[in-house]
């Protein structure tokens, strides 16, 4: 076959290449076992690799997993930091509300009162007793 192979390609020499009884050329050159019903080791090797049994696999990634430990201990540290931060700021503004309304609203009494008559303030005593 000539040209670029091709996944189609490469299925028609493997079944040819089954069809004429070689077994090598169907296994794309390589001498590997064939399934006769027994798990090759390499698929209980892989199977191993998939459920993170594997003793290399978990070696391997025991730095890594107390790297990221460390890593998500020290973000959480900054997020309860700021957390304490941002309620700290919030009672801030809030207690400066409060007292700015309670400046404004102690001005708008001295306003209204000022405003007022001074006849208005205080009642009057009945003039006429008529009823």
């Amino acid at each position: 076959m000539r040209g670029r192979a091709t996944r189609r390609g490469a299925n028609a020499a493997a079944s040819s290449a089954t069809a004429s009884g070689d077994a090598e050329v169907a296994n794309g050159g390589e001498d590997l076992p064939q399934d006769d019903g027994e798990p090759a080791s390499w698929k209980v090797e892989l199977e191993s690799i998939m459920a993170g049994t594997h003793p290399a696999l978990v070696e391997a990634l025991e730095p890594h997993d107390q790297k990221m430990k460390a890593i998500v201990s020290q973000a959480d540290r900054v997020r309860q930091l700021q957390m304490i931060n941002v309620n700290a700021l919030f009672a801030c503004e809030k207690k400066q509300a409060d007292d700015e309304n309670k400046v404004r609203s102690a001005r708008v009494a001295a306003h209204q009162r000022r405003l007022t008559p001074r006849h208005a303030r205080a009642p009057l005593p009945a003039l006429c007793t008529c009823g």
